[in-house]
């Protein structure tokens, strides 16, 4: 889907949610991913705890793309079981993180990630007062020749 692995995490077999393959942040490391060109809005995923630590804490980040700047940021109980979380308005992410918070050593296995393109909101063209201003006066000035001008 045109994302790159910036952060340790890897794919993996089996037990994933749905096809053969999932991804799982190193231990004691978030894990990230980036979208290399444009953004993308983040829709839903699946996650499960590691099954030997248990339940975990797990901080979900979406960033933007001018200096890693934080956009929304979401933390969610997890199980040892697969569960769903659903992202609400989380537009025009860059990098999307996540990282196992308590205990801060649990290791996190994602699958499923469902994403759109970025919103892109058109907005009409206002002219600039100035350049109003500036045809108004070129006007004028023309009038104003033609006036005076025999």
């Amino acid at each position: 889907g045109g994302f790159n692995n910036t952060n340790t995490c890897w794919s993996t077999t089996p037990t994933a949610n749905s096809g053969d393959k999932f991804m799982l942040n190193a231990p004691d490391t978030f894990a990230e991913f980036t979208r290399d060109v444009g953004n993308f809005s983040l829709n839903s995923l699946f996650v499960h705890a590691d099954a030997r630590l248990g339940d975990t804490t797990v901080l979900f980040q979406g960033l933007d793309g001018v200096g890693g700047n934080v956009l929304y940021s979401l933390s969610v109980d997890i199980t040892k079981a697969w569960q769903k979380v659903v992202f609400t308005g989380w537009d025009n992410v860059k990098t999307f993180s996540w990282d196992s918070m308590s205990p801060d050593s649990s290791v996190i296995a994602i699958d499923d990630f469902d994403f759109g393109e970025a919103l892109v909101v058109d907005t009409p063209e206002v002219s600039e007062p100035a350049s109003v201003l500036l045809v108004a006066l070129g006007l004028f000035g023309l009038v104003m020749r033609r006036k005076y001008t025999v």
